[in-house]
């Protein structure tokens, strides 16, 4: 229902041709056009520059002179920028201008809100998707609804599947859970929503098959280990309980070293997503999920880590807990091999093991190896390679316990975490300066995440990744020494993204062997 209020006197409005009035706690810009009067929010949607003092064309179409951007007075639709324009409807009675100030309903409010972050979304404008999640957030829509529906909405767009936007959506999630301040939580809404628009824009559909047949864990494994797509999603039906999708997703991750490690931080991940959301992203997450299985590289097939399935058939005897420096000493061979030796353990002693030889290489990864340029493309490491080792180390504590049949094929690919790592590590570096006290540390890389300054989202889903695994390892009574000065050498460090000479010169070495 209409709500006039009275705003000015038409005469006064026509002596300037534009004014703007307070109606309430609306602060609107009223302007006289060719065919009478129109009236907007006076606050631009971009950064809030005063329209009334912009230009109004022949069209009817509003100029903020700030920015440029431009808008339809009658629509309030964008013509160039990005957010719309709120605008009124006008009439005139007894020489009075009255605005027409009541807001559509909630509902429709809400729809418009979510429409309006999709084309935000599409434009990959950090800033713009800021604004609409605050919009909609102050229309009482929960942050962690807009979460789940930038993963529904997105997911049939990741050609290859699950991404690093998803697995960290789950760790913003809860550091939205356990914020209370209103910027913070701003923050873990944002991060993950930006990071879905950037992994998938302008990319088109890649749809999922929606065959559904009944739920068998070693068909769904088997389907997976074939790279058969259709058959593996077919088994996904929703009637199956999450606990037994995700240890046949689990064992699925570790029938190879896959991935470097990513596909069974992904269930993980994956799965804390459809527990915190519920039913609107558990097709979404786990369809994209297992397309990234099916696509996933098995690393245990190639020679370095060759060794990896004897060690596994081997795995069962041996009590001797492996230090750092067997761990290390003879590459990715030798690390199997310790840890082999030490497999009659209690599972928890030998990750303990191994985690501190994970943290150990944190510590002193050799950060002279990102500069190099004289290399093969095999010897292309930096931070992100060495931080694997602690999230996946993190995955592997969290699934290898709820389902303790998979802990001989999680330690051994520690073990290859380990042994891959050992050939670029720098034991003669003074690390001395990255010691903390870890409460106070863990503190400060909070603080750094919530506000990391990094424009390439898989920089910041690494830092947010890797303090996380660390913080929730320290929680569980795991803290090798290196682990928290390890995080802080990490966070410190620059990390280069783009490696301009030993692109080109790996380039030319690459084509010219090409004959």
């Amino acid at each position: 229902m209409a709500v006039w209020k009275p705003a000015l006197p038409l005469e006064q409005l026509r002596a300037s041709e534009r004014k703007a009035v307070r109606i309430g706690k609306k602060q609107i810009a009223l302007f006289v056009v060719n065919d009478g009067v129109r009236a907007c929010d006076n606050r631009c949607p971009h950064e809030g520059y005063p329209l009334s003092e912009g230009s109004v064309d022949e069209d009817c179409r509003l100029t903020c002179n700030w920015h440029n951007w431009k808008f339809d007075l009658t629509t309030g639709e964008n013509v160039f920028g990005g957010d719309a324009l709120a605008v009124y409807a006008t009439r005139i009675e007894r020489g009075m201008v009255l605005v027409d100030v009541e807001e559509p309903p909630a509902e429709v409010r809400v729809e418009r809100g979510f429409a309006r972050l999709g084309e935000a979304a599409d434009d990959d404008d950090y800033a713009r998707l800021a604004r609409e999640l605050a919009r909609l957030a102050a229309l009482g829509v929960p942050l962690e609804d807009t979460v789940a529906w930038s993963i529904a909405r997105s997911s049939e767009q990741l050609e290859y599947g699950m991404t690093h936007a998803y697995a960290a959506a789950a760790d913003w999630l809860a550091l939205l859970d356990e914020s209370r301040d209103e910027t913070e939580r701003l923050v873990c809404a944002l991060e993950p929503v930006a990071h879905v628009a950037r992994d998938t824009l302008r990319r088109p559909c890649f749809p999922y098959s929606r065959e559904r047949t009944q739920f068998d864990a070693d068909g769904l494994c088997a389907a997976i280990e074939a790279e058969n797509e259709a058959l593996a999603l077919a088994m996904l039906a929703p009637d199956t309980a999450l606990d037994d999708l995700e240890r046949a997703l689990s064992r699925a991750a570790l029938a190879h070293y896959a991935d470097f490690g990513h596909s069974l931080i992904y269930v993980q991940k994956a799965f804390a997503l459809c527990r915190r959301l519920g039913p609107a992203v558990r097709e979404p997450v786990l369809s994209s999920l297992v397309r990234s299985l099916v696509y996933a590289q098995r690393e245990d097939l190639i020679p370095e880590f060759r060794g990896y399935g004897s060690a596994l058939a081997r795995f069962g005897s041996g009590a001797e807990l492996p230090s750092v420096v067997a761990l290390e000493a003879h590459g990715v061979p030798g690390a199997l091999e310790a840890t082999v030796r030490g497999s009659g353990l209690e599972p928890e002693r030998l990750f303990s093991a191994l985690l501190e030889a994970l943290a150990e290489a944190l510590l002193h990864f050799d950060i002279g190896w990102m500069a190099r340029s004289d290399r093969p493309y095999s010897d292309n490491v930096d931070w992100l390679d060495v931080t694997h080792g602690i999230t996946f180390a993190h995955a592997v504590w969290t699934q290898c316990r709820r389902h303790p049949e998979l802990w001989p094929a999680g330690l051994l690919q520690m073990a290859c975490f380990v042994g891959r790592n050992a050939r670029y590590l720098d034991r003669d570096e003074d690390v001395s300066a990255f010691s903390a006290e870890p409460d106070a540390y863990l503190a400060t890389a909070r603080g750094i995440v919530l506000d990391h300054g990094e424009p390439e989202p898989i920089v910041s889903a690494h830092l947010l990744k890797t303090f996380s695994a660390v913080r929730a390892l320290r929680a569980a009574g795991h803290e090798p020494p290196a682990l928290i000065p390890g995080l802080r050498r990490f966070f410190e460090t620059p990390l280069p993204r783009r490696h301009v000479r030993r692109s080109a010169r790996q380039a030319l070495a690459f084509v010219a062997k090409e004959g």
